[in-house]
């Protein structure tokens, strides 16, 4: 038999990714705050808009078809980057 009041006493701790039910505060401020978010949207416009509408533009050795199919797998990439890469730096508490 156990003794409930010993088993609520034990401390649990939240997971080690940072995720839900951890705790601590926030240690970021909001200028790092706003920095990181128009870091973010830089990268963001950049590989989902920019590269893609030079891909589409500017090759002239290939094809509509290829040219759309890198355009893409280029924007597919990047935001499939970007979402692994924000929830590392947000397990790290870097943002």
């Amino acid at each position: 038999m156990t003794d409930a009041a010993t088993e609520s006493d034990t401390p649990v701790a939240g997971p080690p990714d940072g995720g839900p039910g951890a705790t601590g505060a926030a240690e970021i401020g909001w200028l790092r705050a706003a920095l990181s978010s128009v870091a973010i949207l830089a990268v963001g416009t950049l590989g989902c808009v920019y590269a893609p509408n030079l891909i589409l533009n500017q090759l002239d050795g290939l094809s509509p078809d290829v040219r759309s199919y890198l355009a893409t797998g280029l924007v597919v990439a990047v935001v499939l980057l970007m979402a692994w890469g924000l929830r590392r730096l947000q397990a790290r508490r870097l943002i």
